[in-house]
């Protein structure tokens, strides 16, 4: 309930890897040497995973398929260090044990094949079931850890998560998929997918998925008087996606759109009212992306690129008043588009630079709240805003053993703070099978419109700031064998979060003092020559306000384990995924620790072109409660209850 708050750098080499791995068709995964994985956002070029100036995570297609992930969000929860929690509504982001009351992801830029879709309202990115892409059509997903701003901007204060989308190629085909399984769950799929003779690829997607969700009980709330109830039919999920993806030669083409209605079932402050199903909020977006790549000369590569983005929020809930029932209807609707120009460079044969200018229009940037049939009208802005960066960075091999990576870029907002925001490495590589980075970089985030508009006084909000920095230690035991371990360390300064009136109750956004965290990161990534695939790993967070008092929504610890096995029958693979989260605050109280393990049984598709993968969520039935985002309002003693055992069937057939 949105507004309750009241090498071109080994060109050839490099992006052959990356055309490859969309080629594949969907069977077992190939066992090629993860340290050969290229990422591109942790530098805006390709560079082999090791390489990196960062730390970074890959999350493949056949993990998606591996462990039936339903959402982006919960692939992102078998990363290690990142926390999913859910209010009914959205799934929101812990990064490093960092996580801010009312906000909608705001701090990680997210991006679909380099296009950053955060919307200009709230600065959100959608992670859950409103995220407007399957995650059938994603090929691989990169988390880079750490500001991002010096690449990127805005958003990207504790990292950029990329999802490069499958081509037309790694479709190979007209597939077909039926979803099914408990709360009502129904959905299906179609894609097209092929590489033209004369070089073109095309990739064409539409699905729909209808949940009707549980009924959910809530206990009595101590603070309010709330007697408890239940929300039968309320939990209800309904959403519709569509996807193109056309390339030719240098050019790309990427469109998209999806659209989610959600339920809203908790309870709320009078007048709002309880476990009518005509509560629920409606999130659309929608984006294209133009790119074309021409090589200059042989060392020098050009990219243009030109995009635009939609953004639709509908929220509808019934009120009840003594005069009579009213009907609030909260909109927010944005509107952009921008265009950039990227020249990549190598300089003989140690220096590689990337520079660029960006000019972002939000043409459009829509927030209305009123009721019907009386049309009281208590917000209705509607504004503009816009922004001009321009950025480089550069990559120097000092020595085979040492590479220094320096970044800087500029953003110029109207209205906002003028940021600039550098970003150093080192890079120790005493051999090739191991590598030491020593990280630093800093991160800005002007206030969004949703948050001014919220706030005592909009103008005086000025842009929040992080400042990091870590050593990561990276050594492959084996071509298949990886181990990573991270120290880490940040300030976040003037921090735009919620805080609430003493007087009167009410909340509102306010800059408040800085957030102290640091911690530890451990993990090992193994594929044996069975195909047996295992990830495991342990986080560590000790995040504080500068009073010295601990931070809501941050567990100290995250310990997960991921094993994909093959079986003896059928071709069958296993897929089990556990997760144990230490206990964390809400702004209410302690919730407790939980551990979940999840079970997906997977017939990867073969010749005769059928794929069947069964799952079973909270294998063991375990009954456990998220904590409040905020302090929305709802009548929850702070935490909101979550899923018990649940079960997903899958089934595909390619033509």
């Amino acid at each position: 309930m949105r507004h309750r708050v009241r090498k071109l750098l080994m060109w050839p080499a490099l992006g052959g890897v990356a055309l490859s791995a969309n080629a594949q068709p969907d069977g077992l995964p190939d066992l090629e040497d993860l340290a050969a994985t290229p990422v591109y956002a942790a530098s805006r070029h390709y560079l082999r995973q090791v390489d990196s100036p960062a730390s970074v995570t890959i999350i493949t297609a056949d993990d998606i398929r591996s462990f039936g992930y339903r959402t982006l969000g919960d692939l992102l929860r078998s990363v290690r260090g990142v926390n999913i929690y859910n209010d009914r509504n959205y799934d929101y982001l812990t990064l490093r044990g960092y996580s801010r009351a009312g906000d909608y992801n705001a701090g990680v830029s997210l991006q679909i094949d380099g296009m950053r879709i955060n919307d200009p309202i709230y600065d959100g990115g959608l992670i859950g079931s409103e995220f407007p892409l399957d995650v059938e059509l994603i090929e691989r997903v990169e988390y880079i850890r750490g500001p991002g701003s010096a690449e990127y901007g805005g958003s990207a204060l504790f990292g950029v998560i990329n999802i490069v989308t499958k081509s037309g190629a790694g479709v190979g085909g007209f597939v077909v998929g039926v979803d099914g399984g408990s709360d009502g769950r129904i959905g299906g799929n179609a894609r097209f997918g092929k590489r033209f003779s004369n070089g073109a690829s095309l990739l064409l997607s539409a699905s729909y998925l209808d949940v009707s969700g549980e009924d959910l009980r809530f206990a009595p709330d101590r603070s309010s008087g709330f007697q408890g109830g239940k929300a039968r039919d309320a939990d209800y999920s309904y959403s519709r996606r569509g996807f193109a993806d056309f390339e030719y030669g240098n050019l790309s083409v990427v469109a998209g759109f999806g659209t989610r209605v959600k339920g809203d079932p908790p309870p709320y402050n009078a007048p709002y009212t309880f476990g009518e199903t005509t509560n629920y909020g409606r999130d659309s977006e929608g984006f294209l992306n133009v790119r074309y790549v021409h090589d200059l000369t042989e060392s020098n590569r050009l990219t243009a690129r030109a995009y635009y983005g939609h953004y639709d929020y509908l929220g509808h809930w019934p009120l009840e008043f003594e005069s009579g029932r009213q009907m609030e209807h909260n909109a927010a609707r944005a509107d952009w588009s921008g265009a950039e120009l990227r020249l990549e460079t190598l300089v003989g044969a140690d220096l590689r630079v990337v520079s660029g200018v960006e000019y972002q229009r939000d043409f459009r940037l829509l927030q209305r709240d009123l009721t019907k049939p009386d049309l009281q009208v208590y917000y209705d802005e509607d504004g503009r805003a816009s922004r001009t960066s321009a950025y480089a960075q550069a990559d120097y091999d000092l020595t085979r053993q040492l590479t220094l990576t320096g970044g800087l870029r500029l953003d110029r907002t109207s209205p906002g703070d003028t940021e600039v925001n550098p970003r150093l490495g080192l890079i120790y590589k005493p051999g090739s099978d191991t590598a030491w980075k020593f990280l630093y970089g800093r991160g800005a985030r002007n206030a969004s419109p949703y948050e001014r508009l919220w706030s005592t006084d909009g103008s005086a909000l000025k842009s929040e700031k992080v400042e990091n920095a870590e050593v990561t230690l990276e050594h492959y035991f084996a071509p298949r064998t990886r181990g990573v371990a991270s120290l880490f360390g940040y300030h976040v300064h003037r921090v735009v979060r919620l805080v609430e009136d003493p007087d009167s109750g009410s909340t509102y956004y306010a800059n408040t003092p800085e957030v102290v965290g640091s911690g530890l990161e451990f993990e090992i990534d193994h594929i044996a020559d069975s195909g047996t695939h295992l990830r495991t790993s342990v986080s560590y967070s000790r995040v504080r306000n500068d009073d010295g008092g601990v931070v809501t929504n941050s567990p100290r610890w995250l310990v997960k384990a991921n094993l994909a096995q093959p079986l003896p029958w059928f071709g069958l693979r296993a897929g089990v995924e556990g997760q144990w989260t230490s206990a964390q605050q809400s702004y209410l109280g302690r919730v407790a620790s939980i551990g979940l393990v999840n079970l997906t049984v997977l017939r990867p598709m073969r010749n005769d072109g059928w794929e069947v993968s069964a799952s079973i969520y909270n294998l063991f039935d375990r009954r456990y409660a998220d904590p409040l985002a905020s302090d929305t309002g709802a009548l929850t003693n702070g935490v909101i209850p979550q899923g018990g055992r649940s079960f997903r069937a899958l089934l595909s057939r390619r033509f």
